[in-house]
């Protein structure tokens, strides 16, 4: 699988899924595979048009992207969590979760405009209910609810924005690889688990804690 290109067809790389899901603690239903192939073939085709992703590999694709992301969907959201996923790019975690938990009520936040219409046909494409795409930074996004959830992968961290989020009520998923920063002092962890697969990536589950 490392030595296939990005021609390695959609349906080949969803049965390689079946074959990591144990892995990652997962049991996929036949509905999630055919989303998932059609998300896939989605993003091949696209691919030569717009940068999506940087993944050399589809074997990579495969685990950073979407197993990562329905294996974030579920420990660490449940089937009625309100998720804004901010700096969504091509959809991780926001809309590969959205597909493992389909109740999911998704926010995807991304400013790149050519990106947003690849969100906005994988959402038609794969006939997701629930899931709003945001043409704009998340300074100007104003559809928080409070409780909610805010998922932060490629986005880079700044007080600012944690002050923001603070400030309209919302815990905090991050995906990160290293130590945490300072500016997480007054923010409290809920839970904290190493991505399988990974010697560093981890996932980070906050909530302000206030001061």
């Amino acid at each position: 699988m490392h030595t296939h290109s990005f021609s390695s067809s959609a349906r080949e790389l969803c049965r390689r899924a079946l074959e990591l899901q144990s892995e990652f603690g997962l049991s996929l239903n036949p509905d999630q595979i055919d989303r998932l192939e059609s998300y896939l073939d989605l993003l091949f085709k696209w691919k030569t048009r717009v940068n999506l992703i940087s993944e050399p590999s589809p074997e990579r694709l495969l685990r950073l992207h979407f197993l990562e992301s329905f294996w974030l969907a579920e420990h660490f959201l449940g089937d009625r969590s309100v998720l804004t996923d901010l700096g969504s790019g091509a959809g991780f975690p926001g809309l590969a979760a959205k597909i493992y938990r389909p109740r999911l009520c998704v926010a995807l936040v991304e400013k790149n405009a050519k990106k947003v219409l690849f969100l906005e046909e994988v959402t038609r494409r794969l006939k997701l209910k629930r899931v709003s795409i945001v043409p704009h930074s998340w300074k100007q996004y104003e559809g928080w609810q409070t409780g909610g959830i805010a998922s932060i992968r490629a986005l880079k961290v700044s007080p600012d924005l944690l002050e923001h989020l603070a400030a309209n009520r919302q815990e905090v998923l991050l995906l990160h690889t290293s130590e945490l920063s300072l500016i997480w002092a007054k923010w409290s962890v809920i839970n904290q688990l190493n991505v399988p697969g990974s010697r560093q990536r981890v996932a980070t589950h906050f909530r302000f804690a206030g001061g």
